[in-house]
């Protein structure tokens, strides 16, 4: 294929991915309606991370597209087709089909969803490993990508049928207790610890890469690090981990998260206009910082 044809491949991704993204955002407003079941988040949540991911999803485009042989948008198109697109869309349908009226072929959407979750969760890793230049940084790390690649081949293939495996709240009419369910749930088990082995690696390949690195090649770096940044003060103020923040907050910090980290990686990768990213990281720790003993202070003060 030529770099042409792939561009063009790269916007009809784009379009496939956007398009799914936007049933996911109608299913969600038609969902407003009713009241949500019982562990569900609010509707407006759920809208508010769903349309960020719109963000990975063109950022992905625009990078495959400009660069079509560099790995790393299409990375970005699967992270944001995946979880925005597949997962979301799969995950709403369910929804929908429970709580308004039944849809047909919703059991298929119980695959599709636990296809979306694999293929974004997959895709982490090898963000970090193939950054920026969509190429692993030696021979050596050839064996950590045929391992994400195999465990979710796994994920894929497994996750459907594993009872342990929920994405969502209404009953899988896949999910049996019989011996192929507890073979599905040892499989997937397996393939998501190493894909989360995977992930530290991959980061800790970053950090070295990054130390190693000077010039331009310094400075992409650091808008990973940036990225990082966001992403770790959005995991800190999870309401599952520290429940300092109401769900809306936390799912605009979320929403930032998986916004300004393709962002953030796009400017990288494209290597445009690379602005003082120093004094950004600065300024976005300092104020994480602040906002956490704010957020202390405020909870303390509450109860």
């Amino acid at each position: 294929m030529t770099e042409k044809h792939l561009s063009r491949l790269a916007w009809l991704v784009t379009a496939f991915g956007l398009a799914l993204l936007s049933g996911a955002v109608i299913l969600i407003l038609l969902r407003s309606s009713v009241p949500p079941r019982p562990g569900d988040q609010l509707w407006y949540n759920d809208l508010l991370v769903t349309a960020s991911l719109a963000v990975a999803i063109v950022v992905g485009g625009f990078v495959a597209a400009r660069l079509p042989r560099n790995l790393y948008g299409w990375l970005l198109l699967a992270f944001g087709i995946g979880n925005g697109g597949v997962q979301s869309f799969a995950v709403e349908y369910i929804l929908v089909s429970e709580q308004i009226a039944p849809l047909p072929l919703t059991p298929a959407a119980f695959y599709f969803a636990a296809l979306g979750f694999s293929l974004w969760l997959a895709a982490v890793p090898l963000l970090f490993l193939l950054f920026p230049d969509g190429q692993l940084p030696s021979k050596r790390w050839r064996w950590l990508a045929v391992v994400v690649v195999f465990s979710f081949l796994v994920l894929a293939t497994f996750m459907w049928l594993s009872p342990s495996a929920v994405l969502v709240s209404v009953p899988s009419p896949f999910h049996h207790s019989d011996m192929l369910g507890g073979w599905a749930d040892n499989l997937t088990s397996t393939a998501v610890v190493f894909i989360m082995l995977a992930i530290l690696l991959s980061a800790f390949s970053v950090i070295i890469r990054g130390w190693r690195a000077r010039g331009l090649e310094r400075q992409q770096f650091k808008w990973l690090g940036l990225a990082s940044v966001i992403t770790v003060l959005a995991f800190f103020f999870n309401t599952e981990v520290v429940p300092l923040l109401p769900g809306v907050l936390d799912a605009l910090l979320e929403a930032a998260a998986f916004a300004g980290v393709p962002l953030a990686v796009g400017i990288a990768v494209l290597r445009y206009r690379l602005w003082d990213i120093d004094i950004i990281i600065r300024k976005t720790v300092l104020y994480g910082v602040l906002s956490t003993l704010l957020g202390v202070v405020f909870f303390v003060l509450i109860v």
